[in-house]
């Protein structure tokens, strides 16, 4: 799973700190790889602060505004010290669809190891990741990223070791929805949502039951995407063993939840990004895209028409690797970015029946890609923050 590869590359930073050697670039770069170069002319390398650094790129999540050319990226600030001494995070801004970023750093780093973001408008954004204990810890920007406060219910913030978001998708400025996992040795699902900008969270017991593994295990939670403050799909699987992946519904605010019972899943290990939006026909269930790891290995897409109760999966593009993250500008436009694969990113024009492939010299794509528009997106891969106004190049086929 993409968490635990970044978890050990930051200890070969922390192991530096603690020794008392200077993080220093040769430091830094020694512990990552190099940027490499993808193929074709749809994707550019943006040019950010030197501070700025992509090389931790599994958890640089970018979140971009619907229809805007507003876009924020979380990655490492080598000027800030992060959560238990480790480098610690900023964020870039562009107002202008990637031709500038601006840089901020993110206070207080060493209280949260950013994991996810989301951006329901260009003034409210909400960071979402895991605290000095692994406990959930959550900041909101009220003014597009330029300063962030910490946002964590104190009950949250006092429970060492209980569970950690790795997604968040907020539906409104108000409306917030966290998916995760426990932060013990057992692998179990965690979902919480705020309806009044984070004053009040509900935390929920009702989510759908599985049955464990040998090692207890049943699921944990990757991603999450809502339609409205009532429609949400969020899903997972374990790592671990070849075990079915796990999706889950609600279409009421939580009260009630709904497993997907698809054997199309068997085939897949884990899902890890979601997109969904309303579908364009006449039925009420959104249209979902997903990034997946198979069972045989490799990264595959999914697709569902029915709100994630059954799916249509692909064959796997590599031997090796998943799609961490996908983002879905409307139903048929949609780019996934790779996890440990040569297939840097995937993007598709007609939802998903045939997908397009950006790919690198290099397995170490650790991406995450959000897309504002049906030609602007932005994805942070192959150590870069790169940026199409083309859709990927796709929009000139």
């Amino acid at each position: 799973m993409a968490s635990l590869w970044h978890r050990a590359a930051r200890i070969r930073l922390r192991a530096a700190l603690i020794l008392g050697a200077a993080i220093t670039a040769s430091t830094f770069l020694a512990a990552f790889p190099a940027q490499a170069a993808l193929t074709g002319t749809g994707w550019t390398a943006a040019t950010v602060p030197a501070n700025f650094d992509f090389t931790d790129s599994p958890f640089s999540p970018v979140s971009c505004v619907a229809g805007t050319r507003f876009c924020v990226v979380v990655t490492d600030d080598l000027s800030v010290q992060g959560v238990n001494g480790l480098i610690g995070q900023g964020d870039l801004v562009t107002t202008d669809g990637g031709a500038h970023w601006t840089g901020y750093a993110i206070q207080p780093s060493a209280s949260i190891d950013v994991l996810a973001i989301s951006c329901p408008t260009t003034k409210v954004c909400w960071l979402a990741g895991a605290g000095p204990s692994d406990q959930p810890e959550v900041a909101r920007s009220t003014n597009g990223g330029r300063t962030w406060k910490l946002a964590t219910p104190a009950d949250w913030a006092n429970a060492a070791y209980s569970w950690w978001p790795n997604s968040i998708d907020c539906v409104s400025a108000s409306t917030c929805w966290l998916a995760g996992q426990t932060a013990n040795s057992i692998q179990n699902p965690a979902v919480a949502v705020t309806t009044d900008g984070g004053r009040a969270w509900t935390t929920f017991s009702n989510l759908p039951t599985v049955t464990p593994d040998s090692n207890g295990d049943t699921y944990a939670l990757n991603g999450i995407s809502c339609v409205s403050a009532r429609n949400c799909v969020a899903g997972g699987g374990i790592n671990g063993p070849p075990t079915p992946a796990t999706v889950i519904s609600t279409t009421d605010g939580g009260a009630t939840w709904s497993l997907s019972s698809d054997p199309a899943l068997a085939g897949v290990q884990q899902v890890f990004g979601v997109s969904c939006l309303p579908s364009p026909a006449t039925s009420s269930r959104p249209v979902c895209h997903a990034g997946g790891l198979a069972v045989v290995g490799g990264p595959v897409a999914l697709t569902s028409h029915n709100g994630g109760a059954t799916w249509t999966v692909t064959s796997a593009f590599d031997t090796t690797g998943e799609f961490n993250s996908i983002s879905c500008a409307d139903a048929s436009h949609c780019w996934a970015a790779g996890d440990g694969t040569t297939v840097a990113l995937l993007g598709t024009v007609d939802g998903g029946a045939s997908w397009s492939t950006v790919t690198s010299d290099t397995t170490n794509e650790l991406g995450q890609v959000s897309c504002a528009t049906t030609t602007f997106c932005v994805a942070t891969t192959d150590n870069a923050l790169w940026v199409t106004s083309t859709d990927g190049g796709l929009a000139d086929v």
